[in-house]
């Protein structure tokens, strides 16, 4: 089932919160009158957010949030990158072979960036 569909069948059901009793483990919306049409859609979405699913999802999430985290610590890097050209690398003084190399670091730390941005936007997220 792709995302809109879960959306549609969560979008049908009771508004939550929900609660059950466990004692008959009959399960309820708080403080909600459930109208009779609500229990078939209520009963596929409960059918429909079984485990495997719900777990798949979560999955999904953690796997979102690591991509994220990938791709933040690559911007801030980049920041770092930029940031050399806010201050001034070099006076008169500063040899040439010096302003050569702060350049050279420069260039390969921002394409050794973007390629892990690349690779974090591109393979599979694993959670």
């Amino acid at each position: 089932m792709d995302d809109a569909e879960l959306k549609r069948v969560a979008e049908a059901a009771t508004p939550g919160p929900w609660d059950y009793d466990a004692g008959d483990f009959s399960i309820f919306a708080l403080e909600t009158f459930v109208p009779l049409e609500y229990t078939e859609a209520n009963a596929i979405f409960i059918a429909t957010f079984d485990p495997p699913t719900v777990l798949s999802l979560l999955s999904r999430l953690s796997a979102a949030e690591a991509r994220v985290g990938v791709l933040e610590g690559a911007i801030n890097r980049l920041r770092y990158a930029i940031s050399w050209l806010d201050e001034p690398f070099v006076d008169e003084t500063t040899p040439l072979k010096d302003i050569r190399s702060r350049i050279a670091f420069m260039q390969a730390d921002t394409k050794q960036v973007v390629a892990e941005m690349n690779q974090a936007l591109t393979q599979e997220p694993t959670p």
